[in-house]
């Protein structure tokens, strides 16, 4: 069989394809044909579809491809329609003879006979009778498109207020200026923080035939991905919560899924000892020797003055900055400030300091970064013990004259205490299960060894043999727990170790002291640039302009 004589089966394969692409990729060559064409390479064949046979011969009824078919000749329409039927095309394979001026009636008889009624191409159908197209080329044409149906959106879940807060501005002085994100937290009575917008069905579409064509309707959320908390209220709709709504004015708060709005006390100043159940907001500086704790976040408008102790199970903002040896700072959440000096700054997030910290001990949970406020020591770490779980920012680190200074990075005291309590859990639970399976004479846990000691029991000692076995299953159940979370903890801090480093966009000078993940390196001379990560073997060091190189541990 000829090129040209290809069989239907096979063409019409190839016309039936998922996408014009793989159409056109196929090594098809085939004869197109014109309506009354004479089939003579055909003649004493029988007539198959669109093939009209007068006198014994056989003649073309439309435009198409002549195809073989068991015996038969026929001609198949060169279009390709899509799957969903809102597109046809029509193709034309690479010819060894000229292509002939295609004409509208032809075309149109194409399309009628593939029922096709809606979003005929006028215009594309006058153009391809204008003028012959090209023989060796493979062509395509939409001659219809019809209209594509509009799917319905799914509902999803929209807050009125951001729940992630702005950030903090750092002044050219280093103060703090956290008046956007204070002023973004205040919510009102009745105000919707957050909302269900609902699913939409969308809008069916018509196919080339003039048959509609399903819209997908929107998915609804199975529930609001949020949970009221304090002061917030939901608002149902069939016993399912699709809104969450303001109580009382107050600061927007989220942990985890939970959304809540916190009371705000208002002071001038604190002296003495303040203690409240909300979050604090002074305007003034938290005097000498004042005790501050609060249940939400503090957020201070002036100093923090020496001898004076802050706590909060939120964040804590400071505008103007801590000093004092005898000061104390201990928050949940992150901490800003201008400045620490002195003192002791504990902070389960991020630490954020505008100008400098200066012979303080410092440890966050996440990471710290001093910025570069207040002239050109601004962004300094000098003296004292600086700790980052997640790396720690600075432009200088030590002084000129060689002031002794610790920097590092690693697991926080908190998480190494975690991963010591589960250890422990772990162990008490193994001790456990040795005893009781001691008790019931087995050396190891085998479930059905268990059932045979159950079942051949006297009714008297299988309740306590049931007993023991509830007892042994709670420990199993207890330690498979704490080991699935030692495991998890364990990777979040090897995940972080990886990425943990002391990055030191300045100087770092002699004697200062840098620990990463229990590796330590003493800095010996002046580092321009340095970056300080853990390496295998030891702390590496990169430098600005400086190959890396290896320092060992030690």
């Amino acid at each position: 069989m000829s090129l040209e004589h290809i069989s239907g089966a096979e063409l019409g394969a190839v016309l039936a394809g998922p996408t014009l692409e793989e159409i056109l990729a196929a090594p098809i060559r085939t004869r197109l044909v014109t309506p009354g064409e004479e089939l003579t390479w055909a003649e004493g064949m029988e007539a198959g579809s669109q093939v009209a046979l007068r006198g014994g011969r056989c003649w073309s009824r439309i435009l198409g491809y002549a195809c073989l078919a068991e015996g038969r000749v026929e001609v198949l329409p060169p279009l390709w329609i899509s799957p969903r039927r809102l597109e046809v095309h029509l193709v034309l394979f690479p010819q060894a003879q000229p292509l002939p001026l295609l004409q509208p009636e032809w075309l149109q008889e194409l399309l009628r006979l593939a029922g096709v009624e809606h979003g005929i191409q006028t215009e594309v159908l006058e153009v391809l009778c204008q003028a012959p197209l090209p023989a060796g080329l493979r062509h395509t044409a939409l001659l219809a498109r019809g209209t594509a149906p509009i799917d319905g959106t799914d509902a999803f879940c929209r807050n009125t207020r951001d729940l992630a807060l702005p950030c903090s501005r750092i002044l050219e002085d280093g103060t703090v200026d956290f008046s956007g994100r204070d002023g973004a937290r205040i919510v009102w009575p009745g105000q919707v923080l957050v909302r269900v917008v609902p699913a939409t069905l969308g809008r069916p579409g018509m196919d080339v035939t003039g048959a509609e064509v399903p819209a997908r309707p929107g998915r609804e959320l199975p529930a609001l991905p949020f949970k009221a908390g304090q002061n917030v209220r939901g608002l149902c709709h069939k016993d399912q919560a699709m809104a969450l709504i303001s109580k009382v004015r107050g600061h927007l708060a989220q942990a985890g899924d939970t959304v809540a709005v916190k009371l705000v006390e208002q002071l001038p100043e604190a002296a003495g000892l303040v203690a409240v159940d909300r979050d604090l907001r002074i305007s003034g500086n938290v005097l000498a020797g004042a005790t501050v704790r609060a249940q939400g976040s503090i957020v201070i408008g002036g100093c923090v003055e020496p001898g004076a102790t802050l706590e909060a199970q939120g964040d804590i903002l400071i505008a103007k900055g801590v000093s004092g040896e005898s000061t104390r700072i201990v928050c949940q959440g992150c901490l800003e400030t201008k400045f620490i000096q002195e003192g002791v700054v504990l902070a389960q997030g991020h630490i954020l300091v505008g100008s400098y910290i200066l012979h303080a001990r410092v440890r966050a949970g996440g990471r710290l970064k001093v910025c570069t406020g207040g002239g050109p020591r601004g962004g300094s770490i000098v003296g004292g013990e600086v700790h980052a779980a997640l790396g720690i920012e600075a432009r200088f680190v030590g002084s000129p004259s060689g002031e002794p200074t610790r920097v590092g990075v690693g697991p926080d005291p908190e998480r190494l205490e975690r991963l010591d309590k589960l250890r422990r859990v772990v162990d008490f639970c193994d001790a456990g299960i040795l005893r009781l399976l001691r008790t019931l004479g087995l050396k190891t846990l085998e479930v059905g060894r268990i059932k045979e000691l159950v079942a051949q029991a006297t009714p008297a000692r299988r309740g306590y043999l049931l007993d023991l076995v509830r007892r042994l299953t709670e420990l199993a159940q207890t330690r498979e727990q704490a080991l699935k979370t030692t495991e998890n903890l364990q990777g979040q801090m090897a995940d972080a170790a990886a990425e943990s480093r002391v990055e030191v966009s300045g100087t770092a000078f002699a004697e200062v002291q840098v620990h990463i993940n229990g590796m330590h390196h003493h800095v010996t001379s002046s580092l321009e640039h340095p970056v300080f990560s853990r390496g295998r073997e030891g702390i590496l060091v990169a430098a600005q302009r400086l190959a890396e190189r290896r320092v060992s541990g030690g």
